[in-house]
């Protein structure tokens, strides 16, 4: 999106930005926990506002299959090829070491593996997110001269507001 924003600007406006250069991962593509694609009502998302505990829950629900032997296989084990995928991202290997280095151990080692990748992977994020919660950066602020809106709104005359015309009207006054 970057990319396409910088060469529209400098397109229309000379060179301006420089064009930034792509970042592939080896994964073209990330299954969230069953495999499937992500999102939130599929319920398979692990995300940046969920403690380490909701983490390892989310992964202990992962489906797998009943096969002893950890192997990397998204087309017939998608579930624990998903796992795989995820652990070998958030430590930078690849998904056929960390099969092998489990072995014969089975689904549970590959959930305590991935819970314990996952989390000390997402930890830095998750302490940047809760710092920006706790002080926001200053231009997300509202100017300390500036009062809120129900505040700002409220008439200051005792009369009410004036009309178009300029004129107080007095509903008191009415016959």
């Amino acid at each position: 999106m970057t990319r396409v924003i910088a060469r529209r600007f400098n397109d229309r406006y000379g060179q301006v930005f420089p064009e930034p250069p792509a970042l592939l991962t080896s994964s073209p593509e990330v299954p969230e926990l069953d495999g499937r694609k992500t999102s939130k009502s599929y319920g398979n998302a692990i995300t940046l506002s969920m403690t380490a505990d909701d983490t390892a829950a989310a992964i202990r629900k992962a489906p797998t299959d009943s096969q002893r032997r950890i192997t990397f296989d998204p087309i017939n084990r998608p579930g624990v090829s998903a796992l795989l995928t995820t652990a070998a991202l958030c430590s930078g290997r690849d998904e056929n070491d960390l099969a092998d280095q489990i072995g014969d151990a089975g689904a549970g080692a590959l959930k305590k593996l991935t819970t314990t990748l996952g989390n000390d992977f997402l930890a830095p994020h998750r302490q940047r997110r809760n710092d920006l919660a706790q002080d926001p950066p200053p231009c997300r602020r509202r100017p300390a001269h500036r009062k809120p809106a129900r505040e700002r709104n409220r008439p200051t005359d005792p009369r009410g507001s004036p009309n178009r015309n300029g004129h107080h009207l007095l509903i008191d006054s009415y016959p």
